[in-house]
């Protein structure tokens, strides 16, 4: 069966019938075609198989008009496109086929006839170049589109598209070439290298490779990273040469070694990691500064640069993998620098400058962070608050863990909580570090001492200073320098000490002499004073020569020299011209065979050959000495002659020092390899390569991320919404504005989170104080979230976002409210003058109250300032007017943008809008959605808002005159705060009530306040502890005692609240009902508050009469009652009849449950009834020792006997009336006789007086049915006196 999947022969025949009619007819390549489009057919006619002759024959006639060098250009294109054509009847190629073609692409040649033909030509050269590649990935093929990409012009540019798409094919196949490929690459970078191609379209070309990198492919089996060779050649020369072109003047340039390294950070980290902080170091951050000229040129480049490096940062925020990896990476190792906190403090620093690139890079961290935790929903369990330190506190080693900081550890993941604790405990560790060594570097003499405080050094002792010295590398290299040296060691004993503890760091045991000295004079600047260096260099000597003969402990990783001799750096090139990049050549390399012998007899013998080899360092490397005066070698090995205990040094140890000191200088100032600008980075590179380290990933950091940069990006984001006049600018903002304080809040950030409320707040009251008095205006501009609103600027715009999004985020974390709530209660005075606070500005009140005088007043007034308000502004200006309202003030707002310097702009496509709704409504709807007014009148838990409320605008505090504005705002706090009470501050709400009530400047306020006690204790009574009880009960008494000029016309809310506690609240002893029952009494003497009083009395007696008898609480009811019915309330009988029943249905209640009485409350009753039916009905059940014998003859005494009807009057009333007094007498008579011998004298005077009663009625009416009524009471009582016998019937 044929390996090819389609008849080759029609478009064989086609193909070789245009090359014939192309090719002139006596060339080779003609009669070939013609040759074999003879054959074809023939074989064709005979039924045979056309691909039986093989591909390589078959395209053998075009080959040979490629490969000629007599065929023209339009000849060879006829024949690149004939293969071209052809490729998909062989596609795939055998091995032969393959062959051909890449045979076809390398060996192309043609005679030029224009331009234009050889344009065409070398454009299908590199088309089947590229197809060759998709087959197999040839270098061959890969240098020829390299010729032509080297080619000026056009043809240049064909060949360069033409090689990016071989690096695409190369490296999403993962050919073996692409090592070699990108080695090849690299070497083109290379200063020293005459480049036939761009240095732009070289690192194009670079990043196309490093882009179609696969992470998930092309690993080894062990999982350790990339191939090792593109691992080198990526972390070697690669960077190296990247970090060097970054110092091009040629933009383009620029912008592909940016491209580079972001690429770098996603192929590559895992081997790369401190080569990239170099690079963003010394690259992005290197750039942003603002340029050190004026010239308008240089700020143009500068500026053109600047936003390139801001546009490479940007697609690093918007990776929030990215970003996490830099703080695991970088922030969080103790020998790295912070490049987190780095980038995000540079660009804030350029938002608040005002760059808008900046700008979407702050609010890139912000989201990345947000969504980051978002992902981890457990973090308000991990949440902490203000100054908490972690659960439990871990002491820091003096030195590092390896496996924690090393940069030589292998790629790992951080995800799990342990391992989040400790990357949370090293970057507390490593902020305690970085205290302390600022400490050091700013001189600070008791650095010591605070170093041991913080737990960063053990003790004071010199082994842990001296090791502290040693591993940190922050610490300013000059300030070390003088510190170690400070002498004479008999004055200064502790420096000496640290200066042998310190060089006991070293292990120069496989280092040679001079390597040893590198090494240890690249840690600290050496001094200039003589005494100062012999000190030092004495350190030194005994340190290496205990090394060289004892032996040392194991050698610092990063403090071993490099595997080679760094040259001193190029200069960054001008311009990519061939000619100037031929400056730097190979760095030699120096290996080491065994470990060097020790030379020395002593310690001195190394102290003078150290004092000597930095003199010949000075002598050969001074660019003022003349060569002439330098210090030969035969003059170094004399000047050093008998130094070695009295004996000759190796004459070829001196020979090779001097030498290794002529070839590169000792760096006697050099600071760290990674601050010490491109030029040393890249001439140190091979030292960088040495300390990469492994890369770790890391998971669920956000939240120490966000605490790091908290404080800078609030800053950025307060002035990006306070000054950006961009639409989607600003909506990202308030967005991401929104998100910062919802993470703030979730892990107790309090401080950060009212800060950004605070931002949004100022923004949206400047917009509500600036519209103000325009609030009704329909006005035109850009749509908001409000459908039909259109604000009339930029600024308007920006403002009801800022308010919208201020007043949601309020109202969703109340919890967390602070110093904030100061501006929010301003904030809501204004809305509550526009009238736009909804449920929040109306105050609450009992059921069916209307409204009072007071709350009428202070409306009519807030309209009349409003009216004011208008025209003062209309007059004035907006600004203007508000300066002069002092009912804005109180607060210090900061430094707040003037809002009239705002540029009033129309926002966009506003042309044609047609405005339908008010400022006002849009301003009512902003607070209405955003929930606060019902989640402020909820009971909170944050009792910092209750107390803000309260002490805002304190009766207590205020002076002397005090505005019904100010009444209005204490109005709000009152109302506000009593809805918080429950959660907290009830001892301020307490006192701060008790001052309301005690004052009558402000009778709103008391109206208010009377309102919300009286609520407060009906919500909170019946649960509240004894303390809490007492006083609610001293707050209601406190009522009681309003002056009258004001109680009178709040008395029906008094008593309103009173009728609602006898009913809900549930009172368990006589002194609470005479609390409550007082400020009845109080509310019933005005006639506003009687008609509540009463009927409060009537409901609680008809269904709790029970609880009324059995705690006491009815004797206070019936004492109102009587005043009721006697109409002691400004002479008021309307009640009386209803006060009458109630007495009756309570004493009959206690009548029958056997309730042992007294005389008052008896007295009281029967004053009430006085209806003899009435008194009847309630006396003449009373058992006889339910009053006492003493009782009972005083109710006779002073009532039953002195207050019955006239005998003259109506003879039914007198009738019931003796008959009352006749069954009465029956019923205490009983308690007389149960009386000891001499007790109870007084009954028989109330016998007569009941006698002469009845007599009274025979005697005046002796024929009247009164007499004879009253005969049948007197025989009665004679009856039941003489059979019952006693001492009553002894009389």
């Amino acid at each position: 069966m044929s390996h090819y999947s389609k008849d080759p022969y029609p478009l064989l025949r086609s193909s070789l019938l245009l090359l014939s009619t192309t090719l002139p007819p006596n060339l080779p390549p003609s009669l070939a075609a013609s040759s074999l489009s003879l054959q074809l057919s023939q074989l064709r006619s005979r039924g045979g198989d056309v691909m039986s002759l093989g591909g390589d024959t078959l395209l053998d006639p075009f080959r040979m008009v490629v490969e000629s060098s007599e065929t023209t250009s339009t000849e060879t294109s006829t024949a690149l496109q004939c293969l071209l054509e052809l490729s998909s009847i062989f596609s795939p190629p055998t091995p032969p086929t393959l062959l051909l073609y890449k045979s076809s692409v390398i060996s192309c040649k043609f005679i030029e006839l224009s331009t234009e033909s050889t344009l065409v030509t070398l454009s299908r050269v590199v088309e089947l170049a590229n197809l060759v590649m998709q087959w197999d990935g040839d270098y061959e093929v890969y240098s020829k589109v390299v010729e032509i990409a080297s080619l000026p012009g056009t043809v240049g540019r064909v060949g360069g598209e033409g090689l990016r798409g071989i690096c695409r094919t190369v490296f999403n196949n993962k050919y073996p070439i692409m090592v070699q490929i990108l080695s090849s690459l690299t070497s083109l970078l290379s200063p020293s290298v005459s480049t036939p191609l761009p240095v732009s379209m070289v690192l194009s070309l670079c990043n196309v490779c490093l882009e179609h990198m696969d992470r998930n492919k092309g690993r080894t089996e062990e999982g350790n990273g990339y191939d090792k060779e593109l691992e080198k050649v990526l972390g070697g020369d690669f960077c190296k040469w990247c970090l060097w072109h970054s110092q091009t003047e040629d933009l383009r340039v620029l912008s592909e070694v940016l491209r580079a390294v972001f690429n770098l950070f996603f192929v590559s980290s895992s081997y790369l990691r401190v080569q990239l902080e170099v690079f963003l170091q010394s690259v992005h951050l290197r750039l942003l500064p603002p340029p050190p000229s004026t010239d308008s040129d240089d700020v143009a480049f500068y500026e053109k640069r600047t936003e390139m490096a801001l546009d490479s940062l940007l697609t690093f925020c918007y990776e929030p993998g990215v970003l996490r990896g830099m703080y695991v990476n970088y922030d969080c190792d103790l020998t790295a620098g912070n490049l987190f906190e780095d980038v995000v403090l540079e660009l804030c620093k350029k938002a608040e400058e005002g760059n808008e690139k900046a700008m979407w890079g702050v609010l890139a961290v912000i989201d990345g962070i947000g969504h980051g935790m978002q992902d981890r929903p457990n973090y308000e369990d991990e949440g902490v608050g203000e100054g908490e330190e972690s659960g439990g506190k871990i002491s820091p080693p003096l030195t590092p863990h390896p496996q924690a900081v090393s940069r030589t550890s292998s790629s790992g993941s951080i995800g799990d909580g342990e391992s989040l604790n400790i990357l949370t405990e090293m970057k507390r560790h490593k902020s305690k570090l970085m205290e302390v060594t600022l400490e050091f570097n700013n001189g600070n003499r008791n650095w010591v001492t605070y170093a041991v405080d913080r737990g960063v050094i053990r003790t004071g002792e010199p082994a842990d200073v001296g090791r502290f010295l040693f591993e940190q590398g922050g610490v300013d290299k000059t300030k070390l320098g003088e510190y170690l040296s400070k002498g004479p060691a008999e004055k200064y004993p502790f420096h000496a000490k640290v200066l042998i503890e310190y060089s006991a760091c070293f292990d120069f045991k496989e280092l040679t002499f001079d390597e040893a000295l590198r090494v240890y004079l690249r840690k600290f600047r050496m001094p200039g004073e003589a005494q100062c260096i012999d000190r030092i260099m004495e350190a030194f000597s005994q340190r290496l020569y205990k090394c060289y003969t004892e032996g040392g402990a194991d050698l610092d990783p990063e403090l071993t020299a490099p595997d080679h001799a760094p040259q001193s750096p190029p200069k960054p090139p001008q311009s990519q011209s061939p000619s100037s990049q031929n400056s730097v050549p190979p760095t030699p390399v120096r290996i080491r065979d065994e470990i060097p012998q020790n030379p020395f007899r002593n310690s001195d013998a190394a102290f003078i050959l150290s004092f000597s080899t930095i003199m010949l360092n000075t002598d050969l490397h001074n660019e003022n000495m003349k060569e002439e005066k330098r210090m030969t070698v035969e003059e170094f090995v004399r000047n050093n002659r008998g130094i070695n205990d009295g004996q000759d040094l190796q004459e070829d140890f001196l020979v090779n020092l001097y030498n290794s000191i002529a070839e590169q200088e000792i760096q006697l100032h050099e600071g760290d390899i990674k601050k010490k600008g491109i030029e040393g980075a890249v001439g140190d590179w091979g030292e960088l390569v040495a300390a990469g380290g492994g890369w770790k990933e890391g998971e669920g950091v956000e939240k120490d991320m966000f605490t790091t940069v908290a404080a800078p990006t609030l800053s950025a984001l307060s002035h990006i919404l306070a000054t950006t006049q961009s639409s989607s600018l600003l909506q990202s903002s308030l967005s991401t504005f929104s998100l910062y304080c919802s993470l703030s809040s979730l892990i107790g950030m309090h401080e950060e989170f009212n800060d950004a409320l605070a931002s949004m707040m100022r923004e949206g009251r400047r917009f509500v104080e600036r519209v103000r008095g325009k609030c009704d205006q329909p006005w035109r501009g850009e749509p908001v979230w409000l459908e039909g609103w259109q604000g009339d600027t930029a600024t308007d715009y920006r403002g009801l976002l800022a308010l919208k999004a201020s007043l949601h985020l309020t109202s969703l974390h109340l919890p967390s409210i602070r110093l904030s709530f100061l501006l929010l209660l301003d904030l809501l005075y204004l809305l509550r003058s526009l009238g736009c606070l909804g449920m929040l500005g109306e105050v609450e009140d009992f059921e069916g109250m209307e409204k009072s005088c007071y709350a009428e007043m202070v409306e009519g007034r807030r309209r009349e300032h409003e009216l004011s308000m208008r025209e003062e502004q209309d007059a004035t200006g907006w600004l203007g007017g508000m300066v002069k309202q002092v009912l804005w003030g109180g607060y210090d707002y900061g430094s707040e943008r003037d809002s009239t310097n705002d540029e009033e702009r129309p926002v966009e496509d506003n042309e044609n809008s047609e405005p339908s709704v008010s400022t006002r409504e849009a301003i009512r709807k902003v607070f209405e959605v955003s929930g606060l007014d019902t989640a402020l009148l909820t009971p909170t838990s944050n009792p910092f808002i209750t107390r803000t409320l309260l002490s805002h605008r304190s009766i207590r505090d205020k002076a002397d005159l005090v505005s019904w504005m100010w009444e209005d705002q204490a109005v709000i706090c009152l109302e506000i705060a009593t809805r918080g009470v429950k959660g907290g501050g009830w001892v301020e709400w307490r006192d701060e009530v008790l001052a309301i009530l005690d004052q009558t400047e402000m009778p709103f306020l008391v109206e208010r306040g009377i309102v919300n006690t009286l609520k407060t204790f009906i919500h909170l009574y019946d649960d509240a502890t004894a303390e809490v009880k007492a006083d609610l009960l001293n707050l209601v008494s406190a009522i009681s005692f309003i002056k009258t000029e004001v109680f009178r016309h709040v008395s029906n809310r008094a008593a309103a609240g009173i009728s609602i506690i006898l009913r809900t609240c549930k009172f368990t002893d006589a002194a609470e009902y005479s609390v409550v029952l007082k400020l009845c009494d109080r509310a019933a003497e005005f006639r506003a508050g009687r008609g509540f009083v009463a009927a409060a009395l009537v409901s609680v007696v008809e269904e709790d009469t029970e609880q009324l008898v059995k705690y006491g609480g009815w004797r206070a009811i019936v004492a109102i009652c009587c005043k009721l019915a006697a109409g002691e309330y400004e002479g008021d009988q309307s009640y009386a009849e209803r006060a009458q029943k109630m007495v009756l249905d309570l004493w009959s209640y206690a009548v029958d449950t056997g309730m042992k009485l007294d005389f008052g409350i008896a007295l009281n009753v029967c004053e009430c009834l006085r209806s003899p039916e009435l008194l009847q009905r309630a006396i003449t059940p009373v058992a006889g020792e339910q009053l006492t014998m003493e009782g009972w003859l005083r109710l006779f005494k002073e009532f039953l006997l002195s207050s019955g009807p006239s005998v003259s009057g109506q003879e039914d009333e007198r009738m019931i009336w003796s008959n009352t007094l006749g069954r009465v007498i029956l019923v205490v008579a009983p308690v007389y006789e149960e009386l000891g011998d001499g007790e109870g004298e007084d009954f028989k005077e109330v016998v007569k007086g009941v006698v002469t009663f009845l007599g009274e009625n025979i005697k005046q009416k002796s024929e009247s049915t009164l007499a004879e009524a009253t005969l049948h009471i007197a025989t009665n009582l004679g009856n039941v006196f003489q059979i019952g016998g006693g001492k009553i019937g002894d009389w």
